[in-house]
């Protein structure tokens, strides 16, 4: 890449964390949330669905870190009664990762807040505002799969 273009890319590198650092700082109902878990924990318990149980490899996978950190995660998730571990019924020697009762209504309340924040965030916008933030937001999670897709071909 030469120097000019190297520039660039530098330029518009330090653009997308200074945007990204407003945008988590701006709509982050973490502290709102008044649970003691990481954002870390947050993110690993949100990606549960109710109806399933995952492994370690699975969870580690989705969340894109590692089983050691995975498993250091779900123990600090077990230990606040958010999931659990169980024994696969097709298979005993896999153990699974499943939500309790208290997990999703954890989940349920994370929802809650987050959409709350979120309320309160375009409470002060006019209607154009909002719809030029929901399409830029539209845009770029669309173009972030779409890198995604490309880095994993």
């Amino acid at each position: 890449m030469g120097g000019e273009q190297s520039g660039k890319f530098d330029a518009a590198i330090e653009k997308i964390v200074r945007a990204y650092d407003v945008m988590s700082k701006t709509i982050n109902p973490v502290p709102m949330l008044k649970i003691d878990l990481t954002p870390a924990q947050i993110k690993v318990l949100m990606s549960f669905d109710a109806s399933a149980g995952y492994t370690m490899t699975d969870l580690g996978r989705a969340n894109r870190v590692t089983v050691s950190t995975m498993t250091s995660m779900v123990d600090r998730l077990v230990s606040f009664d958010l999931v659990k571990r169980c024994s696969d019924a097709h298979d005993r020697r896999k153990v699974l990762v499943i939500l309790t009762e208290k997990g999703r209504k954890t989940i349920d309340h994370i929802i809650h807040v987050r959409r709350h924040e979120l309320e309160r965030f375009l409470g002060g916008l006019r209607a154009p505002e909002i719809a030029e933030f929901v399409d830029s937001i539209e845009k770029t999670a669309h173009f972030l799969t779409k890198a995604k897709k490309r880095m994993q071909a």
